[in-house]
């Protein structure tokens, strides 16, 4: 697979993912669910990941501040070669900065 089809189908998933995740977000706000932490879908590339993160509405609404973050399961960061970078790691997920 050639560099440029590769970096569309990351973008094509992660774009999936986020959909999928700002979905999540809006049906608890909706119901008005008050959970601490909010589970949401790895953002990583991988078509087949089914893996869960918790995060706060606070930690998710400040990855999603800015367009070009993406979050994944610790230890998907390497899926992210060679169009993303990990600019913060915590327990459980990493946050991935974008560069297509």
């Amino acid at each position: 697979m050639d560099t440029s089809t590769r970096e569309e189908r990351i973008k094509a998933n992660n774009d999936r993912f986020r959909g999928a995740n700002e979905a999540i977000r809006e049906q608890t706000d909706r119901l008005g669910a008050d959970m601490e932490q909010l589970p949401f879908l790895c953002e990583c590339p991988a078509e087949d990941c089914v893996d869960i993160l918790q995060l706060t509405r606070e930690e998710y609404n400040d990855i999603r501040k800015h367009d070009d973050r993406y979050m994944t399961a610790v230890g998907h960061e390497d899926r992210e070669k060679p169009v993303g970078q990990v600019i913060e790691r915590n327990e459980g997920y990493v946050v991935i900065v974008k560069r297509i």
